[in-house]
């Protein structure tokens, strides 16, 4: 990643911008390349590293995403890529 620019250790890799455009450029070709119409396009995305378990919560006992609690968690994550979007 050093052709890049991009930092080696994990927080700058995850707030990195160049790394950003990179994951944003390759869902929006594999978008593209799914047939996906503008409405479905992604239009920002956020990585996040706190795993989604049954123990705290994120997941349901079935293995399925308990989205308040998922939301509660990420509040702050939300709101930023939220601005980013057509909302």
């Amino acid at each position: 990643m050093k052709e890049r620019k991009i930092e080696d250790d994990y927080e700058s890799f995850k707030q990195s911008s160049t790394v950003y455009d990179l994951v944003m450029a390759d869902l929006k070709r594999e978008g593209k390349k799914s047939g996906l119409t503008h409405l479905e396009t992604l239009c920002a995305v956020a990585f996040v590293d706190t795993p989604w378990t049954p123990l705290n919560g994120g997941l349901t006992a079935a293995n399925k995403i308990n989205r308040r609690v998922v939301v509660a968690m990420h509040e702050q994550i939300f709101k930023e890529v939220k601005s980013k979007g057509i909302f």
